[in-house]
């Protein structure tokens, strides 16, 4: 009711009394106007408070996740429904996961084999640890070196005992035959020192040959490896699950639906926290910085308030408002917020002003929720203030406008009063 027409109502119903039986005491001939509302008072609180700014915004989610559909295929089932809340790791879709299991398992067989071949190909070279690959440390060219460094030694005496020989043989100490035997010998050292050679060199080349294969069995097996990961997802995959707790947005296909791979089978969006993208008048942006705590209310929840803090600044000017955009994060452990939502909202600025605060119990709905009331005293009256709220703190509502610092607000007994009321402080 407005302030106008309360302050009429008094003369209206006295009025109206004045035409009811004068021979009828009944009580519905009492005027509301001859009637002393018993109060409870209180001075307003005045303090220094935070000065702050008035924005409003539209509220968001904090982030919209696609879910893609890796491995595609027949839709089995799809039990996450749309507006539906799902916890992380929720199954939204199960497809056909028949043909990429026999793909994994024929993977993992090849992978068995490369391991093998692995094994294999390391048995045959010896190679310390920490140290490069060196083909003279492999047993089998050590024996083969071993060999040739002793077929070296007997060719050396061979060769020596021969010169020997010869020039005994010009002294005539020693017969021909002898000779002859001993260049026998000579020459069959030559060629178990050449044997001994091509041995050890070919011992050399089949190690390097060896760590060659080595290398090409090690990463044939990375392949294999890599390739039964791939086999081993792709088979996982068939079970596509949500990637975070949220609100089912969309829902692309239902059970004995085709699935295509790399298309988006569902949309989850996250609103714990949830965003406030609160437009800041140009001009009023210096103001405002990350960090900055903010109290949002909304008209879905008109009794509560949300504290969130300002999380970023859009650096650009919204074309169509000339507002910069600031995004302000909120909790919302509940999901009780939803996108879409309009907010107010008031962000603490770091400096401060005198402010006035009342208790909750002193406000009064009024005709809309953007305009209650506050009754003050007047004497032995009561007058009906619209005011605008702020933020509320251990039950005391900050006031913007309507009161002053010096005036006394009823507490109790406020919502039976009218603009002129007459009163008594109890």
């Amino acid at each position: 009711m407005s302030s106008t027409a309360t302050r009429f109502l008094p003369i209206l119903l006295v009025g109206l009394s004045a035409c009811g039986h004068k021979g009828d005491p009944t009580p519905t001939t009492v005027s509301a106007a001859t009637r002393v509302f018993d109060v409870t008072a209180r001075p307003v609180a005045a303090s220094q408070s935070a000065v702050s700014l008035s924005v409003s915004g539209n509220l968001a989610e904090e982030q919209n996740s696609p879910v893609t559909v890796v491995s595609g295929g027949r839709v089995l089932a799809a039990p996450a429904t749309v507006g539906s809340f799902v916890e992380k790791g929720a199954v939204l879709l199960e497809i056909d996961p028949t043909e990429y299991q026999a793909r994994a398992q024929q993977a993992r067989a090849a992978a068995i084999q490369s391991d093998l071949n692995l094994k294999q190909a390391e048995s045959r070279l010896f190679q310390e640890a920490g140290k490069p690959f060196d083909p003279e440390m492999q047993p089998s060219v050590l024996t083969a070196k071993d060999s040739y460094q002793s077929a070296v030694e007997q060719n050396d005496i061979a060769k020596r005992n021969l010169e020997r020989y010869q020039q005994l043989l010009k002294t005539g100490d020693v017969a021909r035959y002898q000779v002859d035997q001993i260049a026998q010998q000579a020459t069959q050292a030559k060629g178990a020192l050449a044997s001994a050679f091509i041995q050890y060199e070919g011992e050399r080349r089949a190690a390097r040959n060896n760590y060659d294969s080595l290398a090409s069995a090690r990463e044939s097996n990375r392949a294999a490896q890599s390739q039964l990961k791939i086999a081993e997802a792709n088979a996982a995959a068939c079970t596509v699950r949500a990637p975070v707790s949220g609100f089912v947005a969309s829902r692309a296909y239902g059970a004995g639906d085709f699935a295509n791979t790399g298309t988006v089978g569902a949309n989850i969006i996250s609103v714990n926290p949830i965003l406030l993208n609160a437009r800041i008048p140009e001009g009023q942006e210096q103001k405002v910085r990350s960090g900055l705590s903010v109290v949002v209310r909304v008209p879905s929840w008109p009794d509560r308030t949300f504290t969130g803090v300002v999380q970023g600044i859009n650096p650009s000017l919204d074309a169509a408002s000339r507002a910069v955009i600031a995004r302000v994060s909120i909790p919302n452990p509940n999901n009780i917020l939803r996108p879409g939502m309009f907010g107010t909202a008031e962000v603490q600025l770091t400096d401060k002003e005198p402010a006035i605060f009342v208790p909750t119990s002193a406000i009064v709905p009024g005709v809309n929720e953007s305009s209650p009331i506050i009754f003050v005293l007047d004497g032995d009256h009561a007058r009906a203030r619209v005011v605008r709220l702020g933020e509320e703190n251990a039950g005391q509502r900050r006031v913007f406008t309507g009161l002053s610092a010096q005036d006394r607000v009823i507490v109790d007994g406020a919502r039976e009063l009218f603009d002129g009321a007459a009163v008594r402080v109890k």
